[in-house]
C-alpha cells in the first residue's frame, strides 16, 4: 500500500471512530480514558495523523460497542445501522 493510500485508510478509520464517539456523546476525554490513551493521541487517531495499532483499534471498538469491520471497512452490521437510525430519529 502506498503512503497516500495508507493515510487515507487511517483518515477514514479516524472519521468513523469520531462519528460513533459523537453519536454516543462521548467526549475525547471519556473515550481516551476508557482505552488508556491521551486525548491528544485519540485526536491524532481521529484525524488520521497516526497509524492505530490492531490492539488499540480493538479496544476502541469495544469501548464504543461497535464492530471493527465497520471502523476498518465501513461495513455496517445491524448494531451500526441501529446506532445511525437512532441518531436520525432523535
Amino acid at each position: 500500500m502506498e503512503k497516500n493510500e495508507d493515510m487515507s485508510l487511517y483518515e477514514a478509520i479516524g472519521k468513523r471512530i469520531r462519528k460513533v464517539r459523537e453519536i454516543k456523546e462521548y467526549s475525547r476525554r471519556v473515550l481516551s480514558g476508557m482505552v488508556g490513551i491521551s486525548e491528544k493521541h485519540l485526536y491524532n487517531i481521529e484525524m488520521g495523523k497516526v497509524r492505530v495499532g490492531l490492539g488499540m483499534l480493538i479496544n476502541i471498538c469495544k469501548a464504543l460497542g461497535i464492530s471493527s469491520d465497520y471502523i476498518i471497512n465501513g461495513n455496517a452490521d445491524d448494531s451500526v445501522k441501529k446506532l445511525f437510525v437512532d441518531e436520525i430519529l432523535e
